[in-house]
């Protein structure tokens, strides 16, 4: 990846308030890296953290054509999956139309229950350029997700990825 890459993912306009990191790069089969992450957590009164919104970019592979379905579908079921190995049942929307900034894309979102109350919503949103695929999450408590539903949306439509 080049280090214009590298520095433009770094140019994420997180909501105010919301506390950013740089995580380790996505990498490929040789561990080399392939994208980038960031992660913003929003934290309450307490310093607990209340919410959690994250963007990947992962650099798409020239010689296979990326389905944004299959990405989607891909990245819903690993969602599952990890809470599932938490002891949550996920429960996820049909994938539907949406924008990242410039770019079509998909989202989803699960509602997480245990003993059958609904403790967590995660929402994923997927889109591939021309030469990267994108995801942003958003996930929180219900009440704190409604509460700072808006900062999510802002950001998706603020999100410039070509």
């Amino acid at each position: 990846m080049s280090l214009q890459a590298l520095a433009a993912d770094h140019n994420i306009p997180w909501p105010i308030g919301w506390e950013s990191s740089i995580l380790p790069n996505p990498v490929d089969a040789q561990g080399q890296p392939v994208g980038s992450r960031q992660r913003a957590v929003l934290q309450g009164m307490d310093g607990k953290q209340i919410a959690v919104m994250e963007v990947t970019r992962v650099t798409a592979l020239n010689e296979h054509p990326v389905s944004i379905e299959n990405v989607i579908v891909t990245m819903r079921k690993a969602l599952q999956l990890h809470y599932s190995r938490l002891g949550l049942l996920a429960s996820c929307s049909r994938p539907t139309e949406t924008s990242v900034g410039d770019l079509s894309g998909l989202q989803t979102t699960c509602n997480m229950t245990a003993q059958s109350d609904k403790v967590l919503t995660h929402t994923l949103v997927t889109a591939v350029g021309s030469h990267a695929t994108y995801s942003l999450e958003y996930a929180a408590e219900p009440e704190t997700f409604s509460e700072h539903l808006h900062e999510f949306v802002q950001l998706r439509e603020m999100l410039r990825f070509n």
